[in-house]
């Protein structure tokens, strides 16, 4: 590994590095370490909760392409299709969203 790529290679959060550029030491002595450590921490542990009137999303979805064909390894037919879909939020002030977590 190149002394240029490990200069590109670095663990920031919140504009703070979290360990030093081996890799094998930590640093939690900084506030901002210490908020950027507990975010990641809460990510895995509270759930997220979204609710709303149907009117506040949209979602879409399509079968775009479809081809039949013969799988080689057996005497059958199949089909394959491209599915295609995607979201959208319409109305941002129409949806809550509550923060849980597990007690």
């Amino acid at each position: 590994m190149s002394d240029q790529h490990t200069d590109e290679v670095q663990t920031l959060q919140n504009g703070q590095d979290l360990m030093n550029r081996d890799g094998n030491q930590t640093n939690y002595a900084h506030p901002d370490v210490i908020s950027a450590l507990q975010f990641w921490r809460d990510l895995g542990a509270k759930h997220k909760v979204i609710a709303g009137v149907p009117e506040a999303w949209t979602y879409v979805e399509q079968i775009s392409k479809v081809e039949a064909y013969r799988p080689p390894a057996r005497f059958a037919d199949a089909v394959k299709g491209l599915h295609l879909y995607g979201a959208k939020v319409l109305r941002p002030n129409a949806l809550a969203c509550m923060v849980a977590s597990k007690s």
